[in-house]
């Protein structure tokens, strides 16, 4: 990732389950869209594990 976000979003109640992962420009749309991700997967209670930026993210 370059000049952008990336996060990680697991299910809180089964960890080796579901997840969601972005990259993004900016953080909110990048938690967001790991979040989204990770219930579309079929996640009951997802949240976000990890997240990193690189310069103005």
């Amino acid at each position: 990732m370059r000049r952008a976000c990336a996060a990680l979003a697991i299910d809180l109640l089964n960890p080796c389950g579901a997840h969601g992962y972005a990259v993004e420009a900016k953080i909110s749309s990048t938690l967001n869209a790991a979040t989204r991700r990770c219930y579309e997967y079929g996640g009951k209670e997802c949240v976000i594990r990890a997240w990193a930026c690189d310069a103005k993210g």
